[in-house]
């Protein structure tokens, strides 16, 4: 069993450390701008919902853990989250070095390629 202790170690009853217990909706559907704290409990969705819920940890010198079991399904699916996030951030970065006319002709490519898979 974890302790309050291994995740704050410096708290103390003066800190006034409030807490939200909440379901995944938290993690797309509210804004909490002071939050610093999330911890995710045996709960993986997709690499969208990950990015999300690490992102209500908007406070300076915020932390963010997911408890799972090791080896559990949760854990494989979080690492392949990672994975996929980490393939998003590579992509943002090659379209950002696109120049406007190049980029509106890769949008288009892709979207008659989508189109004549849909047919």
């Amino acid at each position: 069993m974890v302790s309050f202790d291994t995740f704050l170690p410096d708290y103390s009853e003066k800190d006034n450390i409030n807490l939200l217990v909440a379901t995944d909706v938290a993690q797309e559907g509210l804004d909490m701008p002071q939050c610093n704290f999330v911890i995710r409990y045996n709960f993986v969705s997709n690499e969208i919902g990950s990015v999300q819920s690490r992102g209500r940890a908007r406070a300076k010198n915020s932390e963010c853990y997911l408890i799972v079991n090791r080896g559990s399904v949760n854990e494989i699916r979080e690492y392949e989250n990672l994975a996929k996030e980490h393939a998003m951030m590579e992509a943002l970065d090659e379209i950002d070095l696109l120049d406007e006319d190049n980029l509106l002709q890769k949008i288009t490519e892709q979207q008659v390629r989508q189109l004549n898979w849909m047919l």
